[in-house]
């Protein structure tokens, strides 16, 4: 009696009651997708409700700007030589998914968390097991299609393939699960949303198209840099922007710049809801990218995985239960965040981490 005493103790102690403080913070990781640095300006929920009042780590780099690398690297906390995934197309999900068991959603979950994931994943998982949830997770919302788009996606829920091709755009799609998420999920959780905006073909929702139409990029010094003698060869050898490569690249910002409107409206439900459930008092929140992008940069008008600071360097803003606000100006990998995490949660890592944990300068 006294044992099953404790035991239903424990299992209601696992569930929210509003207005409880849980010794447990909540976790809930914002992983945009191909997202620059520069974008946070187009951007005034994210800037008012998570940059503002919250850390702004300014020197915030990724060892490898590609998706399936740098999303590996979050879920393992290891460096790219480390944890093996070196590409999208080749690699990708299926060098993770040797690694999985024994990756940051199975530390959390050990440590007494209710794990969801929302969003995309790691590339090629449509492809390889769409049907397919990886261990460490009590709630799964994935992209399992196997082409990145914002309409005409199947997301597998649960283990259950299920097709979106009415119309409905993934943005919105995924900001009602990551709310009925906050809504029903016990505490503690930790929630990894993982919207595909702005990631190419970068369409933006039905209300937020043309709302850039009339404002153009803006043009960094480096911009189809004149002068590139200091450059790679890979670099020196690319020609001049023409007129038409620089007219698509405004159209791109733009399609980008709209397609982020979305998400930002999605920051802003999310706080609310933590707001109105009284969660917001003991929950991180984490919004990062996977990596960025160059838009005509040094002469590159489409591609990412070149060390250059449109690519390595983007938004890491983390917003915590009554903590401190402002710049840290500390050189920082998405390797610290995975190492923050497991400290944050009293978790324990599997592997020998390779980060650094920010814990401490929260």
């Amino acid at each position: 009696l006294a044992a099953s005493t404790l035991l239903s103790l424990g299992a209601r102690a696992r569930r929210r009651r509003p207005g409880r403080r849980v010794y447990k913070p909540n976790i809930i990781h914002i992983c945009a997708d191909d997202m620059r640095l520069d974008g946070v300006k187009l951007m005034p929920n994210l800037s008012a409700l998570l940059r503002d009042k919250g850390l702004n780590f300014t020197r915030h780099v990724l060892p490898f700007p590609l998706c399936a690398p740098s999303r590996a690297g979050i879920l393992t906390g290891l460096q790219p030589h480390n944890h093996g995934v070196l590409g999208n197309k080749i690699g990708g999900y299926a060098v993770y998914q040797t690694l999985e068991d024994n990756a940051l959603p199975v530390w959390l979950t050990d440590a007494g968390y209710y794990v969801g994931h929302v969003g995309k994943f790691i590339n090629n998982y449509g492809k390889i097991a769409p049907k397919h949830v990886p261990p460490g997770y009590a709630d799964w919302r994935a992209m399992a299609s196997e082409k990145l788009g914002y309409t005409g996606f199947r997301l597998n829920e649960n283990g259950t393939l299920v097709h979106y091709d009415n119309g409905e755009y993934t943005t919105d799609v995924f900001m009602d699960k990551v709310i009925n998420f906050l809504n029903v999920a016990p505490e503690p959780y930790a929630l990894f949303f993982w919207p595909n905006a702005p990631h190419l073909p970068a369409t933006p929702a039905e209300q937020d198209k043309g709302s850039f139409a009339d404002v153009d990029m803006p043009i960094l010094p480096n911009f189809n840099e004149a002068n590139v003698s200091d450059k790679p060869s890979s670099i020196r050898n690319l020609p001049l922007l023409n007129a038409d490569q620089i007219a698509a690249i405004q159209e791109v910002w733009r399609s980008r710049a709209e397609c982020l409107q979305s998400l930002d409206r999605g920051i802003a439900a999310i706080v609310s809801a933590l707001e109105t459930s009284g969660q917001i008092d003991n929950t991180h929140i984490v919004f990062t990218s996977d990596n960025g992008f160059l838009l005509g940069e040094h002469r590159v008008d489409d591609q990412k995985d070149l060390l250059y600071e449109e690519s390595i360097r983007v938004p890491l803003f983390w917003r915590q239960p009554g903590g401190q606000t402002g710049a840290r100006d500390e050189l920082v990998s998405n390797l610290d965040v995975t190492a923050a995490l497991v400290e944050l949660a009293g978790a324990t890592a599997g592997r020998v981490l390779d980060g650094t944990s920010l814990a401490p300068l929260l």
